[in-house]
């Protein structure tokens, strides 16, 4: 079973995530189980046994070269030892209120006392728990030999003077049945009464949980290497050496004889403890270790205990299967790490406390720098997609400035042409306007009549009558240029005369006084009325010419009215600048020096 690549989160993040490696050591075998954990979440990745005997120096040395390549394989990871509850004393105390100032050297008195030990040779530790029955300050005591914490150490965390490397993250190291008390709160109910057995090579490890904490622990000296041997076969599919110790003559009765040790630690509890209300019936019973899930073991077992051993739920193992029956007591130690557990005592020695804290500093602190570079990435990349979104906008409006210039100089290339063509046109157009004026002027002079005696006796355009002579006198038009649109140079041409906007007329009235007056006023009434004139009015005397014939007046009966065209002129061509050159990609549009840019 090959072992996973430690999470990327893990490596870039470490207080993010973290890799435990939990070793469960025995005589027989040492059980790994390798687990990930983040905020809020825990899984195992990886679960292995290896076997050897610790006493056999060819067994220990391939199990050493074993471990080592499992080490390498596991990748950065903090190491979790678990001490064999055997090779601890446990014991439940409860402090005197006396005691309450003092307590640490109350416990240390206690330690020395249960052990026989002097300070130096010994390692203790305690935890407190919750009061209930008689006891008002209830503390659970572990200690053990320092020889043998040390060489649990020495075997499993090889110093740089062995292995020529810094020493290994140890996380902790934790009794087992410190561990089987921390599983049974996670995985059984709260407040519940449970007795867990933990079956080893040549020992089983008995766990006593009352009221919901960890009240007792015991030492059975027959373990898997018995009832393996009982069966007559191997157990959950291990093949462990038949123990020396097995009474001969008598296999089968290992299995009698198990139960009857694990009911005499439950039995001894209860008479230690009596005022807690309990009997052996109220104490669930739970097995695990190597072969506890074995069908023929189980049965055989609740034949000859007093109790039925109950399976573990798949619930707790739900999406990652893994035999959590095997391996509970390094899942309990691994719990107790990430604290997702009632805390527990632990064997870790201050140095190595100290250097794991180091560690962790130390990762708190990449952690930060990892995020705030993780920010100054986020930071510099949305400021380069802003910066590119920058570019790309410009560039945008730089295509549409272009697209849009390039319209402007189509639109007045056009604008040029027609008005070239209207330039040529426009002698034309200004010769019928005048022709079509004077047409309509002559028509409405001639009919104004009335009943009264009255003749007309001149008619012409101002500009003819001013100049002295009554005939319409048109000034040829100018010649077209030739037709350019592009390189059309200035305009220099100027407008042909004038549109003949007013006419002159003079008529002769014979009459005299009120009817003179009538009969002008009706003729000017009459020309009023006609849609091509806007005014009609008698001709100031300044402007008068004498150009009438006086043969064909009455002295003193000659009047001049002024005739005002009405309408809008003929606009002329317009005078336009040489065109703008086109301008390039990033260059704006030119014209040549001493001219300005036309625009439409």
């Amino acid at each position: 079973m090959a072992l996973p690549a430690v999470p990327w989160l893990h490596r870039l993040c470490p207080a993010l995530g973290r890799r435990l490696v939990v070793l469960d050591p025995g005589s027989r075998f040492v059980k790994a189980l390798v687990v990930d954990a983040s905020p809020g979440h825990l899984r195992v990745v990886h679960f292995q046994t290896f076997f050897g005997a610790a006493s056999d120096p060819l067994q220990a040395e391939t199990l050493a070269a074993q471990l080592d390549q499992f080490f390498t394989e596991a990748g950065p990871h903090e190491r979790v030892l678990v001490l064999p509850q055997y090779r601890c004393i446990s014991a439940l105390l409860d402090l005197p209120a006396e005691a309450e100032t003092d307590r640490s050297a109350t416990l240390a008195r206690e330690a020395r006392r249960l052990s026989g030990l002097d300070e130096a040779a010994l390692v203790w530790n305690a935890v407190a728990l919750k009061p209930w029955g008689r006891l008002a300050a209830p503390y659970w005591l572990n200690l053990c030999k320092r020889e043998e914490l040390e060489g649990l150490l020495e075997r499993f965390t090889p110093t740089p003077d062995t292995a020529g490397a810094e020493p290994p993250d140890l996380a902790d190291v934790i009794p087992s049945g410190q561990a089987l008390f921390a599983a049974a709160a996670r995985l059984l109910p709260a407040g519940g009464n449970a007795l867990l057995v933990d079956l080893r090579g040549g020992n089983s490890v008995v766990a006593i949980i009352a009221h919901g904490q960890g009240v007792g622990t015991a030492t059975v000296p027959l373990g898997l290497s018995h009832l393996q041997a009982a069966l007559g076969r191997p157990v959950g599919g291990v093949s462990l050496p038949a123990d020396a110790t097995l009474p001969p003559g008598r296999p089968g009765g290992a299995l009698e004889d198990w139960a009857a040790g694990i009911r005499l630690a439950l039995t001894e509890w209860l008479e230690d403890n009596p005022d807690s209300g309990l009997n052996s019936s109220d104490f669930r019973g739970f097995l695990c270790g190597l072969g506890a899930t074995d069908p023929e073991l189980l049965a055989r077992l609740n034949q000859a205990a007093d109790w039925r051993f109950e399976p573990w739920e798949a619930r707790h193992t739900a999406g990652h299967p893994w035999p959590m029956a095997d391996y509970l007591v390094a899942y309990g130690a691994a719990l107790l790490v990430l604290r997702r557990a009632p805390a527990g005592l632990s064997f870790l020695p201050p140095p190595a406390r100290a250097l794991h804290r180091r560690r962790r500093a130390l990762t708190t602190v990449l952690t930060v720098n990892v995020t705030l570079l993780l920010l100054l990435a986020g930071a510099l990349a949305g400021g380069i997609l802003q910066k590119r979104a920058w570019i790309e906008h410009k560039r945008d409006l730089t295509r549409r400035s272009e697209a849009a210039l390039q319209t402007a100089l189509d639109i007045d290339r056009t604008y040029r042409a027609l008005n070239l063509d209207y330039e040529r046109l426009y002698p034309v157009l200004l010769r019928q306007r005048q022709t079509w004026e004077t047409l309509q002027a002559l028509a409405a002079v001639r009919e104004s009549r009335t009943n009264d005696a009255f003749w007309y006796v001149l008619f012409a355009d101002a500009p003819s009558y001013q100049a002295g002579t009554s005939r319409l006198e048109l000034v040829p038009a100018p010649a077209p240029r030739p037709r350019s649109v592009t390189n059309a140079p200035a305009s220099t041409n100027l407008p042909g005369p004038a549109p003949l906007r007013e006419f002159i007329t003079e008529l002769c009235i014979p009459a005299e006084g009120e009817a003179l007056r009538r009969l002008l006023s009706d003729v000017a009434a009459q020309l009023r009325r006609h849609v091509l004139f806007r005014r009609v009015d008698a001709l100031p005397d300044e402007r008068r010419q004498q150009l009438v014939d006086p043969g064909v007046a009455v002295s003193n009966r000659l009047f001049a009215l002024t005739l005002e065209v009405a309408g809008r002129t003929l606009p002329p061509p317009r005078a336009l600048n040489p065109p703008a050159r086109p301008a390039g990609p990033g260059r704006a549009a030119t014209a040549p020096a001493g001219t300005s840019a036309a625009g439409p």
